[in-house]
């Protein structure tokens, strides 16, 4: 789950192989020049999805009891597949390849856009595209009223502040959940390391408190979240994915072992041999939290779908899905049942918090060794989620502080050269020189769009952009920098250390933001475009096909919805 993250701001989808600084949406060629093959986005997929989240599945198990929680494993892998498959189906449909503006532009699409989709159901394709080709026409050569273009300008100012809006609150939410994945790895390594210590290495004291650990890997963090880009930090992929491996690999082989030597499963004054098979109660809602965690990666999909080059298609990348679910769920299923049958109801024990790892004896060996492994695991992969956090962070901050602030500075020095300009001119006469330079401003904007539209008209392949939401600067200054990771940083493993657990960080973070982003967003983007898609008559679509895809997004968001009340509620209860 708590892979590798490759962005969460409007500028995510780098290319990894360019060291250009500009952002994404000043250079993005729509995926063309990208690389990547099925295979290699295959392996990227597992890398990507398996990882800490899988030391929980066990006391998810627990929650739900056994028959429950395979069901919600195969529930949760059906629909997270259908998810991505949404998302690539609206990459292709907004011609956008990032979360953020698959979000938003479904949510607030361009006023072009709006002509045509609302010709939609009762016009052919061709004639949507005649028409908006129309409107370009119209607008490049001025044929369009004043009053008209000042009405498509307003509707198109009002949807692109809702785009700004809704792509901040998305950013916030990936924000969130990748903050709180930081806070999980905090505390397992606060967990792992200690008894490493005092079995391997003989060692006492501070050396065998979590605190220690969480200080010296909070160095090491720190270091590695100062890097600008994330593509400097991707080789820890591959790393993790082994170490991750082996932690499946030993729960599987312990279960067969120490089911022949009883005694030497710690129990924790709890009944190992207890088992439930099958039970609903609330527990499972709180098992869809660690699963919807261990699923979610779902704001990586458009920009693994950008990499593939050749012959791009929703079908072929579902190919990398079709072969990369079944090793994620095996995966998943095979820990949680070796664990918890291994375990029984001390799985669930205080002194783990839900790590698995944690509920073996603190002297066996071949478990250290795995301990030691997530160690380096954490600190190869925190920092990519680190830097992740940093530049979401960044975007808030000069959206809603610094930007404005500096706006706001701009504004009062023109004012003042303005005033001195005019000698000490009157309030009511400067009033009218604001709003005549407002006019001025609304009639650029009308020129800036005729001009775009008439290099739009003789050049076919160029589309038309009008307002597009501003891009923050992604590449701050040294000190800027430093700042924001070091806060990052210093919060996420204070709040690890003070934590009692992964299971009440992965319920707090999968309950708002891994259901959200695993189940209710993609929902959402789907209903919105499939709301047009269904509604065709031209036989562009087979309506049957739409209206089941449809309904499916309602039980996406439906069922997205349930689970992150439910479990929200269980948390507060």
């Amino acid at each position: 789950v708590f892979g590798t993250v490759t962005g969460t701001t409007p500028n995510e989808g780098e290319d990894s192989s360019s060291e250009s600084d500009v952002p994404d949406e000043a250079q993005d060629d729509h995926g063309e020049g990208e690389s990547g093959g099925v295979m290699g986005m295959t392996f990227n997929t597992i890398t990507n999805v398996i990882g800490g989240g899988v030391l929980n599945i066990p006391s998810a198990l627990y929650q739900s009891s056994m028959s429950v929680g395979v069901f919600l494993c195969v529930f949760s892998s059906a629909f997270a597949t259908f998810a991505v498959y949404v998302l690539v189906k609206a990459c292709d449909f907004h011609e956008r390849y990032s979360m953020v503006d698959i979000w938003a532009f479904s949510l607030f699409p361009k006023t072009l856009d709006i002509w045509a989709f609302s010709l939609f159901p009762k016009t052919s394709r061709q004639k949507i595209l005649d028409v908006v080709e129309q409107k370009r026409v119209q607008l490049a050569d001025g044929i369009l009223e004043d009053e008209v273009l000042d009405d498509f300008l307003l509707k198109e100012e009002r949807n692109a502040v809702w785009r700004e809006r809704m792509i901040t609150f998305m950013i916030l939410v990936v924000f969130l959940l990748n903050y709180g994945c930081l806070v999980m790895y905090g505390v397992v390594i606060g967990e792992s390391v200690p008894p490493v210590v005092r079995n391997f290495f003989h060692g006492d004291g501070i050396w065998v408190d979590k605190g220690t650990w969480l200080l010296f890997a909070s160095v090491i963090f720190f270091a590695l979240s100062c890097v600008r880009k994330m593509n400097e930090l991707r080789w820890s992929s591959l790393l993790g994915f082994l170490t991750i491996l082996y932690v499946i690999v030993m729960v599987i082989a312990k279960y067969f072992i120490l089911r022949n030597h009883p005694e030497d499963i710690p129990s924790f004054d709890e009944d190992t041999d207890q088992v439930e098979y099958f039970e609903v109660n609330w527990g499972l809602a709180n098992a869809m939290t660690t699963l919807s965690l261990a699923f979610c990666y779902h704001y990586n999909v458009p920009y693994f779908y950008k990499e593939l080059l050749h012959n791009r298609s929703p079908e072929k990348f579902m190919k990398t899905t079709i072969y990369a679910q079944p090793v994620i769920f095996l995966s998943y299923v095979s820990t949680g049942i070796f664990g918890y049958l291994t375990f029984g109801a001390a799985v669930n024990n205080d002194h783990s918090g839900g790590n698995i790892v944690a509920n073996y004896a603190d002297d066996d060996t071949s478990v250290n060794i795995g301990r030691f492994g997530l160690f380096f695991h954490f600190c190869c992969v925190y920092p990519i989620l680190a830097v992740s956090s940093r530049r979401a962070l960044h975007h808030m901050l000069e959206t809603y502080i610094f930007g404005p602030y500096r706006r706001s500075n701009r504004r009062l020095e023109a004012r003042r050269r303005l005033i001195n300009h005019q000698g000490g001119q009157s309030p009511r006469s400067s009033t009218r020189v604001s709003r005549a330079s407002a006019r001025y401003s609304r009639a650029s904007v009308r020129a800036s769009m005729r001009n775009s539209a008439r290099l739009s008209q003789h050049h076919p392949s160029l589309k038309l952009r009008v307002l597009e939401t501003p891009v923050i600067d992604e590449d701050p200054s040294r000190v800027i920098l430093v700042g924001e990771a070091f806060v990052i940083v210093a919060t996420s493993i204070l709040c690890a250390w003070v934590a009692p657990g992964i299971k009440l960080v992965i319920n707090i973070t999968g309950s708002l933001f891994g259901i959200f982003l695993m189940f209710i967003a993609p929902g959402i983007i789907g209903l919105k475009m499939y709301a047009i898609t269904r509604a065709d008559t031209t036989g562009m679509y087979k309506q049957s096909h739409e209206n089941a895809k449809y309904y499916a997004c309602w039980v996406l968001v439906v069922s997205g919805t349930i689970f992150l009340v439910t479990s929200f509620y269980t948390i507060v209860a």
